[in-house]
């Protein structure tokens, strides 16, 4: 079935389910235009609550990295989920969008897009890519006969849990793109954006999983003890009521995140596997196959391999809600409108039963089994499980619906990446759908959906790595596109841009979900990481919601299935079957886990009976449900060949991994191949010293940068921020931490003072500030991401790419930041390696300054690149806009071989030198060819370069010399230079070099301490500049 949810507003979303089947279900959803919190009596989520909820729900990402078990290798299921409502997301926001609203975008031209659950790539760049061309269709059929000729950008957020491996995310970002693009970590059952701040919202595979396993099912005194299953099977009611729970709880945190953080009139699209009315989980693949995994966790505790009591302490968060109980929770929300809801079945040939699904299962559950049992389990798991589904005959004919959250990372053999064609097929069989709803239900003729800005904001939850969520955002944005360019047909010269916001939870491999981010996407995009169950985006921030085969993955295993005592307890299957007294399982036969492991284990996925889930959006005052359609199984959605073990594995792996550990995951999913394969005819019917110096400079700068927010920045100015109270700030090369942190911790805190001192009188005085970390597509974004201070004051996202270039929207932001980074050349200037050239710096490896003509060329890429720059920073500030710079430079009277870092690196290229002559670790030739892309230009030079800029003026220009002892001539200062050079060297001799480098020039360094210490430091530079109006 396919719903229609709309509220007074417009946000959109959609859900989809086919009747009579497990049933993946896209739903549109819109947000009231209007709303008024206090008349619904519904409490703000903030963001000191937001942290608290976000600490305490679980996190499963998908499979990291991209290797043969990644889920960037092992999502072709969810590429079909994408591919198939790619059609519905097209519709919706050709219907429903309404870009020309002028509340909608505000003063902006900037659509921001978040995807929910994104994973690693490369599906969440292929949705986005899918939304941000849809409303781009739409923004020029409303608005191109503007008379200003503006045009529309797309800023695209990616989210997921902050272990989602970002990384693999960034580095596979599409080059080109038709978005900027952010990484956002967190769970998105809490809010991740500022209020208001998204046009479109998706989410596809991701809601499914929940936040946590529910309480009661490892618990031997509750009803709900769930021994005899590792999922929510359905048979027994005690564990459905459980995880039914649980799953309500987190989709109301979800949708009440996303209702602050959409903009009215703002789209959510969702896809979601729900249950069949008159069907339980164990009667559908999903089912089917999380009672194969159990199967295999036995036959490893009768190997010895796990323990019983481990197996039945564990269960999965993952729940396939019926669709009535969806529904209930939807119309129950009082942000949203229900615009649509479709389902996408079987003849669409989504899920694969194939050898690939192993991989498949391993990719997205991988990370819950090794959480669990431990590493070692994982591969002996999904052997066995891939062995098992080539041999055993399946009981049901019914189709089930994958998991996608967390996908198994990366994009290897197992990965969710390789192993999402079933989600692809419903991605596919949704497209017409999502792009009916968009034709009949957007309304970009609403003032207030785009506001002033040009920007049409969509995120998708559970997006998992890719490749699908990239084509159901893709699907997205042409429907919103067409819709857009209907409507604003008698507007001059306007154009919609997509920001597009991939989000999934924080162990999301975000990493492979940035590396795959298609090229050109259409779209900005950013990742989003945190649970959808919370509130994610600012209120009013999104114009469309998609989520696709997550919602049925719950929060936490239902408490109740896992303890003893509970009428629940489900001792004998690993999910939500529906008989308890038939799910026990010959797991325990191979000796690998044992018996008690495997019966506390559970699968926190629940596929909901149709009814169900209709009764659940029904119920929520934020939605009107427009339409739910079931297509059934005649659309050939589930696979039924060999590559279903892949495609298990590569969305299951990781909850599996988490119980019972990774060792187990290869034989048991080995062994469900070889069940498989038996009953394939039935399954067919079925850094720290650079840190500390860093830090003295963040420091010093501290006060510097309070005088100048006190004294330049004006609130006063009714275009400085538009209709918006969001405050957004980014620090460009913020690298891993800690220092970026207390860098804008300085910059808010400054910043609210200031707001706080002009806007005194007014009555909604409120702010809320958005982070964006910037750093190249290849900074260790995983890390930065784990380490974001908790609680803090400001929502998060990352934003991966050089910032030479331009990253952001039009006038998106309010300040700008950058420490100690701005002194890196975006390459070497060719001169200096080329030997015929007068330039040509053989017998060195830096810019010395003794050589007039290696200084020039030196220089002139220094100028090129701050002059990109700054133009880039230009186009993204708002007029009256600050921006804040703290950079090494040269002091007047001296060239840079007579200060420390000079030093430094004369001190390298000896050590260089030595491995040459004494033991030939390198070639002279490698040496000559060297050359350290770092340039520390000189005050005049520096000061001459911003004067001339002419989008800005310069403020303030102030000096840290060394009276402050920012510089350490001390024993760190090796582990100093090694932190943040190492890599360079690496590059260009090897990482076999390293080690000995940087020990001469430790032993180096103790020999020239006193040379050292009489060395001029160089200055740390701190500069102001505001933007100019109307330039």
């Amino acid at each position: 079935m396919y719903y229609i949810l709309k509220e007074e507003g417009q946000q959109l979303g959609y859900i989809y389910l086919p009747p009579g089947e497990h049933v993946t279900i896209h739903s549109f959803i819109s947000s009231e235009a209007n709303f008024k919190q206090k008349e619904l009596n519904i409490k703000d989520i903030e963001m000191a609550s937001v942290e608290s909820i976000s600490n305490a729900s679980m996190s499963y990402p998908m499979t990291s990295g991209d290797g043969p078990h990644s889920y960037y290798k092992n999502s072709n299921f969810q590429k079909r989920v994408l591919e198939a409502a790619k059609q519905k997301v097209k519709e919706a926001i050709e219907d429903k969008l309404e870009v020309n609203n002028l509340d909608f975008l505000g003063k902006s031209e900037t659509f921001c897009v978040a995807d929910f659950g994104c994973s690693v790539g490369p599906n969440t760049f292929s949705a986005m890519q899918n939304i941000v061309e849809a409303v781009q269709l739409k923004y020029e059929q409303q608005c191109h006969q503007q008379k200003n000729g503006s045009s529309l950008e797309f800023q695209v957020f990616f989210n997921d849990h902050v272990n989602n491996d970002f990384n693999t995310l960034f580095r596979n970002l599409p080059i080109p793109r038709g978005f900027f693009a952010a990484g956002v970590p967190g769970g998105f059952t809490n809010r991740l954006f500022p209020k208001a701040s998204l046009h479109f919202a998706h989410s596809s595979y991701a809601l499914h999983w929940l936040s946590k396993v529910p309480e009661g099912l490892a618990d031997v005194n509750s009803p709900a003890y769930n021994k005899d299953s590792i999922h929510c099977t359905g048979f027994s009611e005690e564990v459905a009521k459980a995880y039914a729970a649980q799953f309500k709880k987190d989709m109301e945190n979800f949708l009440n995140a996303r209702g602050q953080e959409l903009v009215g009139g703002g789209l959510m699209a969702l896809t979601i596997p729900a249950t069949p009315e008159g069907f339980v989980s164990s009667q559908t693949y999903l089912g089917l196959n999380n009672d194969l995994l159990l199967d295999c966790l036995m036959d490893m505790v009768k190997e010895g391999l796990i323990t019983k009591d481990k197996v039945e302490a564990f269960n999965l968060p993952l729940y396939f809600p019926p669709i009535k109980e969806l529904e209930a929770i939807l119309h129950n929300c009082a942000y949203f409108t229900v615009e649509r809801i479709d389902s996408l079945a079987r003849h669409q040939n989504i899920w694969p039963v194939d050898p690939s699904l192993p991989s498949l299962l391993r990719a997205f559950t991988a990370e819950v089994f090794k959480q669990h049992f431990g590493e070692e389990t994982v591969d002996p798991l999904f052997e066995r499980f891939a062995k098992k589904l080539t041999r055993r005959e399946m009981a049901s004919q019914q189709e089930s619906i994958p998991l996608s959250y967390p996908m198994t990372s990366g994009d290897g053999p197992h990965s969710y990446y390789r192993n999402s064609n079933y989600q692809r097929r419903i991605v596919e069989a949704a497209k017409q759908m999502v792009k009916e709803a968009i034709e009949d239900k957007l309304e970009f003729t609403n003032p207030d959906f785009l506001g002033k800005s040009e920007t049409f904001c969509v995120a998708d939850f559970g997006c998992s790595v890719g490749p699908n969520t990239f084509i159901a955002m893709q699907n997205i944005v042409e429907a919103v596109q067409l819709k857009y360019a209907q409507q604003s047909q008698r507007q001059n010269g306007s154009s919609l841009e997509f920001q597009v916001f991939f989000n999934d939870h924080v162990n999301n491999d975000f990493n492979t979900l940035f590396r795959n981010l298609p090229v050109p996407g259409g779209f900005f995009a950013a990742g989003v990481p945190s649970g959808f169950t919370n509130r994610l985006f600012p209120k009013a921030s999104l114009h469309f919601a998609h989520s696709s085969y997550a919602l049925h993955w719950l929060s936490k295993v239902p408490e109740e299935v896992a303890d003893v005592n509970s009428p629940a307890y489900n001792r004998d299957s690993i999910h939500c079957t529906g008989f308890s007294e038939e799910v026990a399982k010959a797991f325990c036969c191979s000796g690998l886990i044992n018996k008690e492991k495997v019966e506390a284990f559970n699968l926190p996925s629940y596929y909901p009976p149709i009814k169900e889930l209709e009764a659940l959006l029904e119920r929520n005052p934020y939605f009107s449900v427009e339409k739910i359609d079931s297509n059934g199984r005649y659309q050939k959605i589930w696979p039924v060949d060999p590559s279903l073990p892949l495609v298990l594995r590569a969305f299951m792996g990781e909850v599996l991994r988490q119980h019972f550990g990774d060792e187990i995951l290869d034989p048991l999913f080995h062994r469900f191949a070889e069940k498989l394969a038996v009953s394939y005819q039935t399954y067919a019917e079925k850094e720290e010293p650079l840190n500390t110096f860093i830090r003295r400079v963040v420091e010093v700068a501290k006060q510097k940068v309070k005088e100048a927010i006190e004294d330049k920045l004006e609130f006063t100015n009714p275009n400085f921020f538009g209709k918006s109270k969001t405050f957004c700030v980014a620090d460009f090369g913020c690298s891993v931490g800690p220092n970026t942190f207390i860098a804008v911790q300085n910059i808010i805190e400054a910043v609210q003072l200031r707001y706080d001192e002009q806007s005194r009188h007014q009555k909604d005085s409120s702010l809320e500030f958005q982070v964006f970390f910037n750093d190249h597509v290849n900074n260790d974004f995983n890390t930065l991401f784990r380490n974001l201070p908790v609680p803090r004051g400001f929502f998060a996202a990352g934003v991966p790419g050089g910032f030479t270039n331009r990253l952001f929207p039009k006038a998106s932001l309010h300040i700008a930041h950058s420490s100690y980074a701005l002194h890196w050349l975006s390459k070497v200037p060719d001169q200096v390696t080329d030997v015929n050239s007068p330039a040509y710096n053989k017998d060195s490896i830096h810019c010395t300054g003794f050589s007039k003509e290696v200084t020039e060329a030196y220089s002139a890429q220094f100028r090129n690149d701050m002059d990109n720059f700054l133009n880039a920073r230009a186009q993204e500030l708002v007029g009256g806009g600050l921006m804040v710079l703290t950079m090494p430079t040269t002091p007047e009277g001296f060239v840079n071989s007579q200060t420390y870092l000079g030093l430094n690196n004369d001190l390298q290229e000896e050590s260089l030198r030595d491995m040459v002559e004494e033991q030939g670790q390198i070639s002279k030739e490698k040496v000559e060819a060297f050359n350290l892309p770092l340039y520390f230009p000189p005050i005049k030079e520096l000061e001459a370069l911003l004067e001339r800029n002419a989008y800005f003026t310069v403020e303030r220009i102030d000096a840290i010399g060394r009276h402050q002892n920012i510089w350490p001539v001390d024993p760190d200062l090796p582990a100093l230079l090694r932190a943040y050079t190492e890599e360079v060297f690496r590059q260009h001799f090897g990482e076999e070099i390293v080690d000995s480098l940087f020990q001469r020039f430790a032993e180096k360094l103790l020999v020239n301490y006193e040379t050292y210490a009489a060395k001029e430091e160089p200055l740390n530079t701190f500069i102001i500049l505001k933007r100019k109006m109307n330039i």
